[in-house]
């Protein structure tokens, strides 16, 4: 028998299970592995929709939005009597109508207003009038499309989508003065060959002030008239560009109830500001009209000589210098006898005409006889290259204009 206070002795192979027995199972020492495998499964598709973005849902196109880049470019082309040269303008065109399909409406408008400063288009203004019915604002959806009316009073896609969001015709110019229009920020618009009602009202520093959009190419006389309907009006009548610059056309009359007339060349599609006043703190009932006058000859725009017209040896066409910044392009083929002689017949009282020759190259190679007659004709003997096409410029001395006739015998 054993003492009772002896203990049992463990052996060396007791002591080793002991030990492994005292170590966590795997599944508690590695138990933030599972958490790590969790998190990562669940956060793959974020991490593949980085990687691989999708594209941006696209949007039904909206009724009335024109997509199409060839638009802009024909719109150039006809409003502004050039190609449209500047690949940024087009490249912004796609990218707003992209916008617009992916229903980033405001994002669209933003870009078209940009693209509105550079290319002042019925196309831009018939867009941004789309998009503000989108985004719910009446008032900038009547103004596009107002201006787009103002350019172009017929131009059917506007028509359509004023039809189409029932706005009747509160887009069209005005034809009755609606104040406040006391600056050029709130000036009322008005179309060509549309008359408008107005009155200078007793009030102290009462203005009217109007903008009108000169037509498409060519460029064009227009007449500004301001007739009175009133004995009591001595009126003003004072021009302004688009920044806001005065320009040289401008008229005044200290006799009251008289009216004004004055003729002006602006720019093809560029913008106009009139205002209207009363002077010597006169008052009364106007009505004011820009009208296109048509002036330029069947021949234009060939005020340079990229676009210089072709025209046949032995024809003779009838042509007219319009006013002082008026200039013609022509272009024809050398013939066989190696000579030509450029006639000019002046059929006015007031033309004094000028002559400039080019070579094939365009380099300029002379200039015709020095008039200084109005009403003279013009005779120059040219030397060509058979087969070669070569310019002539007709233009005016002394700020002079008129019509006439020109042959290249």
């Amino acid at each position: 028998m054993l003492p009772t206070d002896s203990k049992p002795t463990a052996s060396p192979l007791d002591k080793g299970v002991r030990r492994r027995r005292s170590k966590p199972p795997w599944i508690l020492r590695f138990w933030w592995v599972l958490p790590l495998v969790v998190a990562v499964a669940l956060s793959a598709p974020w991490i593949a929709s980085r990687l691989n973005p999708r594209p941006a849902p696209r949007h039904l196109p909206l009724p009335g939005f024109i997509a199409d880049a060839d638009s802009l470019r024909q719109e150039f082309l006809r409003f502004q009597g050039k190609p449209l040269g500047d690949p940024v303008i087009e490249q912004d065109f796609d990218r707003a109508s992209d916008l617009m399909n992916q229903g980033e409406y405001s994002s669209s408008a933003v870009l078209l207003e940009t693209i509105a400063k550079a290319a002042p288009l019925p196309v831009v203004f018939n867009n941004l009038g789309v998009l503000y019915i989108k985004l719910t604002d009446g008032t900038k959806a009547v103004g596009a499309f107002r201006e787009a009316l103002a350019r172009d009073l017929n131009y059917p896609s506007a028509r359509q989508n004023l039809a189409r969001f029932k706005l009747g015709s509160s887009a069209d110019p005005i034809t009755r003065e609606v104040e406040p229009n006391g600056n050029n920020r709130i000036a009322n618009v008005i179309a060509l060959g549309k008359s408008v009602d107005a009155e200078i009202s007793p009030d102290v520093n009462d203005i009217d002030c109007f903008r009108v959009t000169s037509p498409p190419a060519p460029r064009d006389l227009l007449l500004v008239e301001l007739a009175n309907r009133s004995q009591t009006l001595a009126p003003r009548l004072r021009l302004y560009d688009a920044d806001d610059h005065p320009l040289d056309w401008s008229k005044e009359s200290q006799v009251p109830g008289a009216s004004l007339r004055e003729v002006i060349a602006p720019p093809p599609n560029t913008t106009l500001f009139l205002r209207v006043e009363g002077i010597i703190d006169t008052a009364g009932a106007y009505s004011l009209t820009v009208s296109s006058l048509k002036a330029f000859d069947a021949f234009e725009p060939n005020d340079d000589i990229l676009s210089a017209t072709k025209i046949a040896l032995d024809q003779t066409i009838e042509a007219n210098i319009m006013d002082g910044e008026d200039t013609d392009y022509f272009s024809f083929r050398g013939p066989e006898r190696g000579s030509v002689t450029v006639e000019i017949q002046n059929r006015s009282k007031t033309l004094i005409p000028a002559l400039t020759t080019f070579t094939p190259e365009m380099a300029n190679s002379g200039f015709g006889p020095k008039l200084t007659a109005p009403g003279s004709d013009l005779r120059f003997p040219m030397k060509v290259e058979p087969g070669k096409t070569y310019y002539i410029q007709v233009w005016a001395q002394s700020k002079t204009a008129g019509d006439y006739s020109l042959t290249i015998k």
